[in-house]
């Protein structure tokens, strides 16, 4: 099995190639490994389209998922539209199930943060969001989303 790693400590050897990212004061490494890093937060990718890249903007989209509404919030990813790859400035996407907690990752990379602010205006975005707030979102039909998910930016440095 293939781990995604994001951790405040650079990996223990060189043979792992990580990505350098920062937001303010809170610096970051993601990389792949074999094995399960302690003292870092432990995915494995469900779903991944494009290579990461060492330039850019990476997005964490932070989604807190009940335990019981695990399996609906992955069939609803896996079933996406799959309209971001497409999108100006796109480079890359994973969305990462959490190994010791419930908080699942959809990580994307773009060209720019401006790259990013523009996916969240057009209308392929609001097209992929539309059913959020509604009686047929996964928050309100399957009570999956357990806390307020949310998004931080960061620079790959």
């Amino acid at each position: 099995m293939s781990y995604f790693i994001i951790s405040k400590q650079e990996p223990q050897t060189n043979e792992i190639q990580a990505i350098k990212i920062k937001q303010e004061n809170d610096l970051l490494y993601l990389y792949n490994t074999k094995d399960e890093v302690s003292d870092a937060k432990n995915y494995k990718a469900i779903d991944e389209n494009g290579e990461l890249q060492t330039k850019g903007t990476i997005v964490l989209n932070n989604i807190p998922i009940a335990e019981d509404g695990k399996d609906a919030f992955e069939e609803r990813f896996l079933n996406r539209a799959r309209a971001i790859e497409s999108t100006p400035g796109f480079i890359a996407i994973k969305v990462l199930r959490p190994l010791s907690d419930n908080t699942y990752v959809v990580l994307t990379q773009w060209d720019s943060t401006q790259a990013f602010k523009d996916w969240q205006t057009s209308g392929a975005y609001h097209k992929a969001h539309k059913k959020r707030d509604t009686d047929e979102g996964l928050k309100q039909k399957e009570n999956t989303v357990s806390e307020k998910p949310y998004h931080i930016i960061y620079d790959v440095i």
